[in-house]
């Protein structure tokens, strides 16, 4: 008898939280307010992922050759100190050897070794 009065019980509380669940989604106007903020930063962020893909794939190398575009800006003195153009800049005036090392480490070396020959081809006597 037992047995089945547990089994009764859960069968009730099964059929209680069933029939919350399947009441009213939303309990208030916050609960309603909280789900639209909650997707529409969901979906800024995705559209802001999706700009930065297109921008990152369409707009970054050049077709002529292999060196790395400077972003257009819409004036001419605007964006000009910018890193983005000061780093392609500097990426694009290094030697090739530079360029395609094989690894982190042979990288650092020959960056090194090449930027202290420009500092001492340029340093004023």
């Amino acid at each position: 008898m037992e047995h089945r009065e547990l089994q009764q019980d859960l069968e009730d509380q099964w059929g209680q939280v069933v029939s919350r669940l399947q009441g009213k989604v939303f309990q208030s106007d916050w609960d309603i307010a909280s789900f639209t903020v909650f997707f529409i930063f969901i979906g800024m962020v995705l559209l802001l992922v999706l700009l930065v893909l297109i921008r990152c794939c369409c707009c970054c190398c050049c077709s002529d050759d292999e060196k790395f575009c400077t972003p257009r800006n819409a004036t001419a003195n605007k964006g000009r100190n910018t890193f983005c153009n000061y780093a392609t800049t500097m990426w694009n005036a290094l030697p090739t050897a530079v360029k395609e090392c094989e690894s982190l480490p042979t990288f650092k070396t020959s960056l090194k070794e090449h930027l202290w020959e420009t500092a001492i081809r340029n340093w004023p006597l």
